[in-house]
C-alpha cells in the first residue's frame, strides 16, 4: 500500500511519484492524473493537488 502524489504545477511524469512536492532527483510528483492512474496498484492511494488538469483520464487502465 503506497501512497502516490500528483501536482499538475510541479509534478513530472518522469518522477517517482513518492512526493508531494518536487524533492531532488526524481523524486516528486507526477504531473498527470491519468499517468498514475495506471501506474498504482490495488492498494494504493493517489494524492491529487489542487490545481486544474486539462486532460483525459482512462479508469480502465485501473490494476484493481
Amino acid at each position: 500500500m503506497t501512497h502516490y502524489y500528483v501536482a499538475d504545477s510541479d509534478g513530472n511524469d518522469g518522477y517517482d511519484g513518492l512526493a508531494p512536492a518536487y524533492v531532488s532527483g526524481s523524486n516528486g510528483p507526477w504531473k498527470t492524473i491519468d499517468y498514475a492512474v495506471g501506474q498504482v496498484s490495488a492498494g494504493d492511494t493517489i494524492h491529487v493537488r489542487v490545481g486544474t488538469y486539462s486532460e483525459t483520464v482512462d479508469m480502465s487502465s485501473v490494476n484493481v
